[in-house]
């Protein structure tokens, strides 16, 4: 088990962050990823994910997140890392989180394939500080206002969607 363990850790290293960062899913690569954003930790909760996008019944809800999916997925403590991937091919899929909480001045970096799925501001409470952003595998901005801002995907924005909640 542990060669096994350690033949993926040494494989993964040849694969950008990128791809790392899709195998969040394996418990057990936590500090190794934790290790490499220099945090003490890594907490990605994935919380009702897969219903973001959906029929926004919460009212108050932004591209499908409700208050509850940004309590599942808060990041406001100081040593979280503040990641939003999505695919490196041109196939849709959902964000993973789509919905976050943050605290004002921290910053969220998107990693996946920016020139097919183009990251682009979808509803906010006011000005976004979300930009567009059409090429390259990331993009990182800071929020320094309170409020709820959506970001899509520019080329499929049914599909995928969220929302990243900054408070106080």
């Amino acid at each position: 088990m542990r060669t096994a363990r350690s033949a993926l850790v040494a494989s993964m290293w040849s694969r950008s962050l990128v791809s790392l960062v899709s195998l969040v899913s394996f418990v057990s690569l936590a500090p190794v990823l934790a290790s490499i954003a220099g945090c003490d930790s890594l907490v990605l909760h994935e919380g009702d994910a897969g219903d973001a996008g959906g029929d926004g019944g919460d009212g108050g809800a932004l591209n499908g997140c409700t208050a509850s999916d940004f309590a599942a997925n808060d990041h406001t403590a100081a040593g979280d890392l503040r990641l939003v991937a999505f695919p490196e091919s041109p196939t849709p899929a959902q964000y993973r989180p789509p919905c976050m909480r943050i605290r004002t001045g921290q910053t969220v970096t998107w990693l996946g394939d920016l020139a097919s799925h183009p990251l682009t501001p979808h509803g906010a409470t006011g000005g976004s500080p979300i930009g567009s952003v059409s090429s390259g595998t990331s993009a990182a901005f800071t929020f320094s206002t309170p409020g709820v801002y959506g970001f899509a995907c520019a080329h499929h924005p049914a599909q995928m969607l969220g929302a990243i909640d900054v408070v106080p």
